[in-house]
Formats: C-alpha cells, sequence, structure tokens
C-alpha cells in the first residue's frame, strides 16, 4: 500500500501542499480572530495562493515584505505547553524563519496563547492602523 501511495503522489510532502494548496482551504478560527484584529493592510495567503521557498503563509503585508505566520499551540506542538513533543525540522519555528529571509521576508509568529497582545501590536500606526482599537471590519 505504500509503494502504491508513493507511485502515485511522490511523497507525503507533495500530497500535504497539494491540500493545502486546494482553492477549498479557509482560514481557521484562529486566523479569522487574527485577521479581524490586523486590519486591511495584511492579507490572508493561507489558501495557497502565495508560496515562499516551498512554505505556504497564513498572512502577508500588502506593502512590506512581512510574513504572519498564526501557529495553534495543539496543531504545532507548542513548547510552552508541550515541551516533551518532538516536531520536525522542517515544522520548527526557527526553519521557517530562515525560509522566509533567504526569500527577502521578514517574518513574525503568533502563538496562540499569545496572540491578543501580538495582534494588537501589529494593529498598531506602524502597519497603517490610526487607530488600534478599531478592528477590520467582521
Amino acid at each position: 500500500m505504500r509503494k502504491a501511495f508513493l507511485a502515485k503522489y511522490g511523497s507525503y510532502i507533495e500530497l500535504t501542499k497539494m491540500a493545502l494548496r486546494s482553492p477549498k482551504r479557509k482560514p481557521n478560527k484562529l486566523e479569522l480572530k487574527v485577521a479581524k484584529l490586523l486590519g486591511e493592510e495584511w492579507e490572508y495567503v493561507g489558501d495557497g495562493r502565495l508560496e515562499i521557498g516551498g512554505l505556504i503563509p497564513d498572512f502577508v503585508h500588502k506593502t512590506k515584505r512581512k510574513v504572519l505566520e498564526v501557529l495553534g499551540c495543539y496543531f504545532h506542538s507548542c513548547p510552552a505547553h508541550f515541551p516533551e513533543v518532538k516536531r520536525p525540522r522542517s515544522a520548527s519555528p526557527a526553519y521557517k524563519e530562515s525560509v522566509y529571509k533567504r526569500n527577502g521576508y521578514e517574518v513574525i509568529f503568533i502563538w496562540e496563547h499569545d496572540m491578543k497582545g501580538k495582534a494588537r501590536k501589529l494593529a498598531s500606526a506602524d502597519n497603517g492602523v490610526e487607530d488600534p482599537s478599531i478592528y477590520a471590519k467582521p
């Protein structure tokens, strides 16, 4: 069975990439919350519209070369909540940061457990939001 699968898709990574590029991929609840806080200067591209060095970011800044990755504590094995879990190198924030930097992007990571503080900081005058207390339109 494994040989037949690999003959058809090439690798599990390729299958994952195909799923992420699927036009049916929509933002999850955490990504929707972050999108409301960020405002219009950030665009959701987690549906596969943008690929940078083989990675698909969640959000990209429209005018600056910045990428925003929203990481759920459970799905991405947050080191604060799941310290004993071993993550593959390609799933680590350090690896993702190196890929984005190599391609000329600054990367910002928001973990689920500290989303409110970082997302509100991003919705500041530095990023074109005049009043950070006003979130993006629902």
